[in-house]
């Protein structure tokens, strides 16, 4: 009958055997890695706008680097090269925005002015529906919701505008530091790439510039796609 009975478990056992094999070394150790992930985690979340603004910076100058290698065939400079490349981005940019800008505040403007003829009539339809519902939720809608925008002569709305100049300051300040790093790289990829890849085991570089001018020729290809395609 004794036989029949399996011995006891020895699960407490084993585990203080585990934990009298860990070292103090082992558990610093441990603890410094822990601690250099949440680190790294933490910085990753602090600095995640410049890690944006870096990778959008160098798909940008990925873009333009057949234009700058085309360039330089002519015989011009790495410097002068960029700076061309740059200059008709930016033209074409200001050239787009500029285009674009007016329809758009045109448009602004009289859906400023149609909404709320546009509403009143939404409301005038729904109160006399024939539906119950319907005119219980007519009911409810306020007579005006945008008097506010325009109250005290335009000064509720120019307060409004005024609450979105940060934002848009925000916006054309980080457009412009990526800009700035899309040209840094495009003008100092060489030395970029060959710092990144002392990182790799020597043996193992040249494979990884050719993989890194591989993606970025990917990269540059889809991105000036894309571009054809909004244009």
């Amino acid at each position: 009958m004794s036989n029949l009975i399996s011995p006891p478990t020895s699960n407490g056992s084993t585990a203080s055997v585990f934990w009298q094999r860990i070292t103090n070394k082992q558990v610093a150790i441990g603890t410094v890695l822990v601690a250099l992930v949440l680190l790294g985690l933490g910085l990753i979340v602090v600095l995640r706008y410049v890690f944006l603004m870096l990778f959008l910076g160098i798909v940008v100058a990925t873009a333009l680097t057949p234009v700058v290698d085309r360039l330089r065939k002519f015989g011009l400079s790495q410097s002068t090269a960029t700076l061309i490349a740059f200059g008709a981005l930016l033209v074409i940019i200001g050239g787009i925005v500029a285009a674009l800008a007016p329809f758009f505040v045109v448009q602004f403007v009289q859906a400023l002015t149609d909404l709320p003829k546009f509403y009143a009539g939404l409301r005038t339809t729904v109160s006399s529906s024939s539906s119950q519902f319907l005119r219980g939720l007519g009911a409810q809608l306020p007579a005006d919701p945008f008097s506010g925008l325009a109250g005290d002569n335009g000064i509720a709305l120019g307060s409004q505008v005024t609450l979105l100049l940060p934002s848009l300051g925000s916006m054309l300040l980080f457009t412009t530091l990526v800009i700035i790093l899309s040209y840094y790289w495009l003008y100092y990829r060489a030395l970029a790439v060959q710092s990144i890849a002392l990182l790799v085991p020597i043996d193992q570089r040249a494979g990884a510039i050719a993989l890194w001018n591989e993606i970025e020729t990917k990269i540059g290809a889809f991105v000036r796609g894309l571009l054809s395609l909004a244009l």
